[in-house]
């Protein structure tokens, strides 16, 4: 696996989990892989533009579904009325 599509496997794997107590756990890794590979073409001044616009979309992606994953958890810890 290249460094290009590891953080694109990582991402989906966190995107596409349906196990909603799995998925904080894959929100990391992804946002992690995505940020090295962010610096990785700093460093090389390479990488396309739209290589760039997905990963800045990937990132606010898992930052919509860290909300979703928070706001799931605070609806089983909380009482049902």
């Amino acid at each position: 696996m290249t460094t290009e599509s590891a953080w694109i496997e990582k991402y989906r794997a966190a995107m596409l989990e349906t196990d909603w107590a799995k998925v904080w756990a894959l929100i990391q890794p992804a946002e992690s892989a995505i940020r090295e590979r962010q610096r990785t073409l700093i460093l090389d001044r390479s990488g396309s533009m739209a290589e760039k616009d997905e990963m800045a979309h990937a990132l606010s992606g898992l930052k919509s579904l860290r909300g979703d994953v928070l706001h799931w958890k605070d609806q089983r810890e909380s009482p049902h009325s």
